[in-house]
């Protein structure tokens, strides 16, 4: 049976998380399955987007959730009652990826908590998390949407041609691509021809349109694009910038010392920003989390339309199991009057079944109580006792198979119980338990 169908692994998988989350105190949180579509566009990606389970009900446009973190966050918006939130989650969501449409999300969220603390904890809690499944061969990826977004903003591009630079920020890591093919990407996008436009700039003014545009909203564009061209000193040195800034991967205290040498010195904002990120390294180590399992890259995609500071991924091998970051203006989004600092993660459920140990797939054999019609009501009496000391039992008929192949078989009409050869009577319950245990 596939890993990813075993429901005795996946209910142990869960269980063991549950605890281990509620020991850092985060209540387990029952989310809507079904939740209106524009609060899961809100964070959702072009790749969510287009793989979400959509539909009409009494004129209402609806979702099967693909995610928690929005849902968690309507709901602590419309709360309004508590300043934090420590909250867990698990089920099924869905996801059309490959017709597998049903997928197993874990996670958890923190909200209203600001600092480094936060950060930590989250952290912290989801790595440790595999060492409480068994899982030790794992790694923590840590990068900061926050401030690469700071540095950007120094190139003054215009805002559409930064949001393009960040959402293909992975081109920089990928051999395939990199700066050249960024650069083309963005000559083909926002290249335009001087001598086919130019005539019409500053033309009469008339109000003449063109597929549904004035003249004016025309030349308007038309000048836009000139200056992109014009700023295009800025594009190149922004990608050179970046390009380098993605080269830097490494242990915490190498990243950091290269990291800080492509930061302004007079950039307080961003200084400030790495100054946090080391304590929050620092306070992982509080947390028993190693620098060894710890990667810094400042590059480290995620959504840029949605998170806001530090981000993680969390690798087992070379698996990527799950992940999360800081995402202060979601809260906002769904209905709050203001930021509210939130911080969270998700496990990738099937990802992270197939790198259980083996042992949460030995599934407990359960026990055969035998007998005749006649001796239906020992048989629950002796299935009963064995239940209570934490055994799983079954009663069976005699007609059910050969008594040779079963574990435990009640014997004539009395309270006797034969085991192995051994026959046991009512009041031996304890000494029967311990010699099935052995």
């Amino acid at each position: 049976m596939p890993r990813q169908f075993h429901g005795y692994a996946i209910n142990k998988a869960v269980t063991t998380l549950s605890r281990h989350m509620q020991l850092y105190g985060y209540e387990l949180l029952e989310l809507p399955i079904i939740d209106s579509l524009d609060l899961f566009l809100i964070k959702a990606g072009d790749q969510i987007v287009n793989s979400m389970f959509t539909f009409e009900r009494q004129n209402k446009q609806l979702a099967l959730r693909p995610e928690f973190t929005a849902s968690a966050a309507h709901h602590f918006v419309n709360l309004g009652s508590i300043d934090v939130a420590r909250w867990q989650f698990n089920g099924t969501i869905f996801e059309d990826q490959n017709e597998h449409y049903e997928q197993l999300g874990i996670g958890a969220e923190l909200i209203g908590l600001t600092g480094t603390l936060a950060e930590a904890e989250i952290i912290a809690m989801s790595a440790l998390g595999l060492e409480a499944l068994g899982i030790t061969n794992w790694q923590i990826t840590i990068g900061h949407i926050g401030l690469i977004r700071r540095l950007l903003s120094g190139f003054k591009l215009d805002s559409r041609t930064q949001r393009f630079l960040l959402h293909h920020i992975s081109a920089f890591q990928d051999t395939s691509k990199g700066k050249a093919w960024l650069l083309n990407q963005l000559d083909k996008q926002y290249s335009v021809s001087r001598d086919t436009f130019l005539p019409n700039i500053g033309g009469s003014g008339e109000a003449a349109t063109m597929g549904g545009r004035t003249q004016d909203e025309i030349n308007q564009r038309i000048i836009i694009k000139q200056q992109r061209v014009a700023d295009r000193q800025n594009l190149l040195a922004a990608i050179e910038y970046i390009d380098q800034w993605c080269q830097i991967l490494g242990s915490p205290q190498r990243a950091f010392d290269d990291l800080m040498k492509q930061i302004p010195p007079e950039d307080s904002i961003a200084i400030s920003y790495v100054t946090k990120w080391k304590e929050v390294i620092s306070l992982l180590e509080t947390h028993n989390i190693p620098a060894s399992k710890i990667i810094i890259n400042p590059g480290l995609a995620r959504s840029w339309e949605y998170y806001t500071g530090l981000v993680f991924d969390l690798h087992v091998s070379e698996l990527h199991v799950g992940g999360g970051g800081r995402y202060d203006e979601l809260a906002r989004l769904v209905g709050a009057g203001r930021d509210i600092p939130s911080v969270g993660f998700a496990y990738y459920g099937q990802r992270l079944l197939s790198t259980l140990p083996d042992s949460y797939f030995e599934v407990p054999r359960t026990l055969s109580v035998l007998g005749r019609d006649e001796n239906m009501t020992a048989c629950s009496k002796w299935a009963n006792l064995i239940r209570s000391r934490g055994l799983a039992v079954q009663i069976l008929p005699t007609t059910f198979g050969d008594i040779s192949i079963l574990d435990l078989a009640i014997v004539a009409s009395d309270m006797t119980l034969q085991y192995h050869g051994t026959s046991y009577h009512v009041d031996q319950i304890d000494p029967l338990v311990k010699e099935i245990k052995l």
